[in-house]
């Protein structure tokens, strides 16, 4: 079994609870990039999560120990920012539950690279070697979060 360190973290969704997962994840000194949506009306592309983190930080109890650590998230929006999600350890997704939304989210993030899938056939791979050896490692994290979610009581 492989350890795996998670240094930085990507939060979908800047609303009560993921302004406040981002939070636990600063607290603990992973960088956090916390995304939502970009606001219909304004130039502040950012100014939903920024709004969000901001009310996380004023609230009390505070879900940040220390306000020092606010420094390690950073914000964004779906539109500029989601090919940032590339270089994490780790994506939590927290956006409002409505399906539409989340299946627009999750078409942006979960792009399989289907030439490492294509290179395994190529070379006469097995289906079953295909999928544990090209496919599974590209959509664990995604497997993961699904498990997460979903046992994770509402």
């Amino acid at each position: 079994m492989t350890n795996r360190t998670i240094k930085k973290v990507a939060v979908l969704g800047s609303g009560v609870m993921g302004s406040r997962i981002a939070c636990h994840f600063a607290n603990i000194g992973a960088e956090v990039l916390l995304l939502d949506i970009v606001p219909k009306e304004g130039t502040d592309r950012n100014k939903i999560v920024n709004d969000a983190l901001a009310a996380a930080l004023k609230s009390s109890p505070s879900p940040i120990y220390d306000k020092r650590f606010a420094k390690r998230i950073s914000t964004g929006n779906f539109e500029d920012d989601l090919p940032k999600i590339k270089d994490c350890d780790w994506v939590v997704e927290v956006v409002v539950e409505r399906l539409d939304i989340k299946q627009q989210v999750y078409t942006n993030v979960e792009k399989l690279d289907w030439g490492i899938v294509e290179a395994s056939q190529d070379l006469y791979s097995r289906p079953l070697g295909t999928f544990l050896h090209a496919i599974l490692p590209q959509t664990l994290p995604g497997l993961s979060t699904a498990v997460i979610l979903t046992f994770i009581p509402a």
